[in-house]
């Protein structure tokens, strides 16, 4: 007697689901549990295929906005967590979950913290809830890793980091954040987990170092770049709130910096030059630590970090084109926090960046409309969030809550963590058409006249 195939098997199974939707969730830790070890035995047709019955799941059990009063618990939880208050923020994250059970956000959050107060069975439960309503959540994989790593079962724990990879939508981030022993909760099961995940990570997905800024200079052009390294090492926080007989020097207190900015030389009008370095210089002071230097290496745990770097995505004759790069994590904060603020795209003739009105001109209009199709189409933004939004993407001299990134393959907007989606969805892309484009230094740059 031959066995049904693999697709049979799926197809009988969400069958029999389908008018049982209430068994669902009894159901969805052994889909969790079978994709771990099929990810473990690398048998990519298991993972697959526990994939699928777990989106059937979601599906099944679709997640749903939260209320308001959930959204205003959750808002005072995370000010707990940033604050370093996890009990406090448990027994409110309980509450909005008990309204928002079936809210993505909330019960990340919730499963979160349950797993830093080493509530484990908790979190577990709440954490396995998550990844059935969306099985793509990275960071749902994360926490649920270090649950795993927490209970001793670390080689479950490695397949779930390894997860983060699979659904991530920056696997050099996620490899550079994987790798940071500073964003990893003390213990040695959690760490041997990662070291396992990363190792193979970085030959499964050919994953390199992380990669430091490129060249900062161009031979043949006048106009140069180079590296001011702005704040960087171990930081008393300032204000820090301990409670009685907490060590002045523990992570909550302690803030580690790595921030450097972008110093231009060469460009034709000198004054404006000045302007554009002092401007870069505002820009990234933003971000650094606020507090005293300390010396030594970093004993404590979990200390915020703050990182900011950039890159140079395209020189030519007539333009520079920078990106930046923000990394921000608090002490015992649900997320991280990415994102590009401070791009520029400099008109080298003009030695000044160019505005979002100077790039698309009279295409402003079709820009919005533009990024509002492409945003509504994608599958993972809020379409609510898009909704709201709609036409004023590129309004009052500004991209709100996005960058415009030039590069060889063309002109980008990126849209930043939170504007178009919940935290866990990314960053999107909007390539721009030539045809938007009205800026003359950026359509010779890439040859379009």
């Amino acid at each position: 007697m031959t066995r049904p195939s693999r697709a049979l098997t799926i197809a009988l199974t969400l069958l029999a689901l389908a008018p049982q939707a209430q068994a669902a969730p009894s159901t969805s830790q052994d889909y969790i549990s079978n994709m771990l070890t099929g990810v473990l035995a690398n048998d990519e047709a298991a993972v697959l295929e526990s994939q699928a019955l777990l989106e059937m799941v979601a599906k099944m059990q679709p997640a749903a906005a939260a209320s308001p009063a959930a959204q205003k618990l959750n808002g005072a939880a995370l000010g707990l967590i940033k604050a370093g208050k996890l009990p406090e923020a448990q027994v409110i994250l309980a509450k909005a979950y008990q309204l928002a059970p079936k809210n993505i956000e909330i019960a990340n959050n919730y499963g979160f913290v349950l797993m830093k107060i080493r509530d484990l069975p908790a979190a577990y439960r709440v954490l396995s809830a998550v990844i059935a309503l969306q099985p793509s959540r990275a960071n749902a994989w994360r926490n649920f890793g270090d649950v795993l790593a927490l209970q001793g079962r670390v080689d479950l724990a490695t397949a779930a980091y390894l997860n983060v990879y699979r659904y991530s939508k920056d696997r050099q981030k996620t490899h550079q954040l994987l790798q940071n022993p500073q964003l990893a909760e003390d213990s040695p099961d959690v760490r041997a987990a990662l070291a396992k995940a990363t190792a193979q990570a970085s030959s499964q997905f050919s994953l390199g170092p992380t990669e430091a800024a490129p060249a900062l200079s161009t031979a043949v052009l006048k106009v140069k770049v180079e590296e001011a390294i702005l704040q960087k090492g171990l930081f008393k926080e300032k204000d820090c709130e301990l409670t009685p007989g907490e060590d002045p020097n523990s992570g909550e207190c302690v803030c580690q910096a790595d921030i450097s900015y972008p110093v231009i030389s060469g460009l034709p009008n000198a004054a404006a030059q000045t302007q554009l370095n002092q401007d870069l210089k505002t820009a990234a002071e933003q971000h650094q630590c606020n507090g005293t230097p300390l010396s030594g290496k970093a004993s404590y745990e979990s200390p915020s970090f703050r990182e900011r770097g950039y890159s140079v995505t395209l020189h030519t004759p007539t333009v520079l084109a920078l990106q930046i790069s923000s990394y921000e994590y608090d002490y015992h904060a649900a997320h991280p926090y990415s994102d590009g603020g401070g791009d520029c795209i400099i008109d080298i003739a003009a030695s000044q960046c160019l505005t979002v009105d100077g790039i698309f001109g009279q295409h402003r209009a079709a820009v919005n409309r533009l990024l509002y199709e492409k945003l509504k189409a994608m599958e993972d933004t809020s379409q609510e969030l898009v909704e709201e939004q709609k036409n004023t993407f590129i309004s009052d001299g500004k991209c709100n809550g996005c960058t415009v990134i030039l590069n060889k393959q063309g002109l980008i907007v990126l849209f930043g963590q939170y504007s178009v989606a919940p935290y866990a969805a990314g960053m999107f892309e909007v390539p721009i058409p030539a045809s938007y484009i009205a800026a003359p230094s950026i359509l010779a740059a890439l040859g379009k006249h």
